[in-house]
């Protein structure tokens, strides 16, 4: 049975598809996690915890029905709030939009009351905002340090306004994100979606130990497309973009077998992220992921810490306290 932690899980409903792709929309409850868990288990996967994060959902900064992901953030806290009852390994991560004063309430008075967040997630096009908010945002970034809170980034690729209008403008490139994590170098970043392949944003991620990168994503290079290019990487991913993800994992690891290019050393700090199941879109399945880390031609010791080790750590130094997480 092979361990895994997921630490890139979309947890309720997916508004944005429910009002624009209704055919791909999902919602994600605990009967529908337990699902998803037996079905990994009827694979040879033992899925022990995950950190759930709302669906992306349009922008409810400033509207009557409250603060931004003020719903959303309750269905992932009282999931993972069970969660801890009964063994499940959850960790919430809540959105929240910075700069936006009632979001950043909102949040502060949960994590007052005590709930078990372990992170904030940010979505920048969907809220409206520039990644590097945060950076300006005092009052926010005192809730990350107070309570250890982890930043998940969402980067884009550079091309969202040529395909979304309403997305022109908005800085959440991964060299915006990667400045962000350069300029807080006391608080743990993740950033999402394998920094889009950017070869700059990963080799400056190598040097930073506060930062994490997330692999969701990485099985759908080829298979997701938006307007005939690839919806991955930057325009400057081309490097890795021709490789196979297993291969690129060497290359981010351990160095690719016969190859002179040395690995980036990135082995530690990749965190296995599925961003189930809102990766069935195209057609993926956990165990595709799986597979991607298990075949790579990487060291036990990389592959272990990529399924299971790093997301460990990073829960042991964000949010939950060390006893908690899954042995």
């Amino acid at each position: 049975m092979i361990e895994v932690i997921d630490c890139s899980v979309l947890y309720g409903s997916d508004a944005w598809a429910r009002d624009n792709r209704p055919d791909l929309a999902h919602h994600v409850d605990a009967a529908i996690w337990q699902a998803h868990r037996n079905r990994a288990a009827a694979a040879g996967i033992r899925l022990t915890g995950a950190a759930i994060m709302p669906f992306p959902a349009a922008d409810r900064s400033g509207s009557d029905t409250g603060p931004a992901f003020d719903a959303e953030n309750d269905i992932v806290i009282t999931a993972a709030t069970s969660a801890r009852q009964d063994g499940a390994g959850l960790r919430a991560v809540c959105a929240v939009v910075p700069g936006d004063a009632a979001s950043v309430e909102a949040l502060a008075r949960r994590l007052a009351d005590g709930a078990p967040v372990m992170g904030v997630k940010l979505w920048p096009y969907l809220g409206r905002f520039d990644l590097d908010a945060l950076v300006s945002d005092t009052e926010l970034l005192r809730l990350v340090r107070d309570h250890r809170l982890a930043v998940f980034m969402h980067p884009g690729n550079g091309r969202e306004a040529h395909h979304r209008p309403g997305f022109a403008g908005i800085r959440a490139t991964p060299d915006v994100a990667i400045a962000v994590a350069e300029a807080l170098p006391d608080v743990t970043c993740v950033i999402g979606h394998v920094a889009r392949l950017c070869p700059d944003t990963l080799a400056r991620a190598g040097r930073l130990t506060s930062v994490f990168i997330d692999l969701s994503g990485l099985t759908s290079l080829g298979r997701w497309r938006e307007g005939g290019v690839d919806g991955l990487p930057v325009a400057g991913g081309a490097v890795f973009a021709g490789m196979t993800p297993a291969h690129i994992l060497a290359r981010l690891t351990d160095g690719i077998p016969g190859d002179e290019v040395p690995g980036m050393g990135l082995g530690g700090r990749l965190l296995f992220g599925t961003t189930w199941p809102f990766c069935t879109w195209w057609g993926i399945d956990l165990a595709d992921d799986v597979a991607m880390v298990t075949r790579a031609p990487v060291s036990a010791a990389t592959r272990d810490g990529i399924l299971r080790d790093n997301a460990r750590a990073l829960f042991a130094r964000c949010g939950a306290p060390t006893a908690t997480v899954p042995a």
